[in-house]
């Protein structure tokens, strides 16, 4: 997690940001787009009894990397919904500072559960794809959204992340 620490700490340096009462960051404002638009959305952090909650909503021990994600932050959007990690959703409010919350984990793993056997954690390549954790093989992966196709795999979320997040980067 020590790359996401990085880019988040350079998004920080490199762009205007603001943080919100709940913790959110929203980095990169862009009123161009709209008057509360923000490049990259980065959520509040967890603390180790909400993840346990989590996990006990799931059903499921989430793997270490994941949790230690989550300890830096409750998942993010990165270049306007490019790539997205998913978290817990505290609120569904529409205005104010609670309206910036991650999409929901749990709403996400009911919507993808076809694949029982993946963990659903975000979303890349502009919603084409997801990523998740194979729960069998103990792997990360892209996957299609539609068909589960496995894309790319990848021993650590790290690796996962960083090429992701690489990747936007340059497009960018």
């Amino acid at each position: 997690m020590k790359k996401l620490e990085e880019l988040l700490n350079l998004f920080r340096n490199e762009f205007n940001f603001k943080t919100l009462s709940n913790g959110t960051e929203l980095i990169c404002h862009t009123p161009d787009i709209g008057k509360d638009a923000w490049l990259h959305e980065v959520y509040y952090k967890l603390d180790y009894l909400e993840i346990n909650e989590l996990q006990n909503k799931m059903n499921f021990i989430f793997p270490e990397e994941y949790k230690n994600l989550l300890t830096i932050c409750n998942g993010f959007n990165f270049f306007s919904d490019s790539m997205s990690v998913f978290g817990a959703r505290k609120s569904y409010k529409r205005i104010g500072d609670e309206s910036h919350q991650p999409y929901d984990l749990y709403d996400m793993n009911l919507e993808n559960r076809k694949n029982k056997n993946l963990f659903v954690i975000g979303s890349c390549d502009d919603n084409e794809n997801i990523i998740a954790y194979d729960k069998i093989n103990n792997i990360f992966g892209i996957y299609h959204r539609d068909t589960y196709q496995l894309l790319d795999k990848f021993e650590t979320l790290t690796e996962l992340l960083e090429k992701k997040i690489n990747e936007l980067l340059k497009q960018n």
